[in-house]
């Protein structure tokens, strides 16, 4: 948020992107165990993990024009992890 106050008016925009979890080979194999992936989805209210292409899309998001007016945000995709 200090960048995006600090170069806010040259026309920098300073926003974040924070992921929950996202389904990887290494997540995969962490994962792999049932009980163990049904413990941590519960977690999770949408019930599934993300995928990298829609952590893909919101980074797109906030690198184009459609977010001129976004700065100093935090865009959280996580399923809902944080609501719930």
């Amino acid at each position: 948020r200090e960048m995006a106050v600090e170069y806010g008016r040259s026309g920098i925009r300073a926003n974040s992107l924070c992921p929950g979890p996202i389904e990887t080979p290494l997540l995969a194999e962490l994962m792999s165990d049932p009980q163990r992936r049904a413990r941590r989805l519960v977690h999770i209210p949408m019930g599934r993990l993300g995928q990298a292409s829609e952590l893909a899309k919101a980074a797109l998001f906030l690198a184009s024009d459609d977010s001129s007016f976004m700065t100093g945000a935090a865009l959280v995709v996580d399923g809902g992890g944080i609501a719930g």
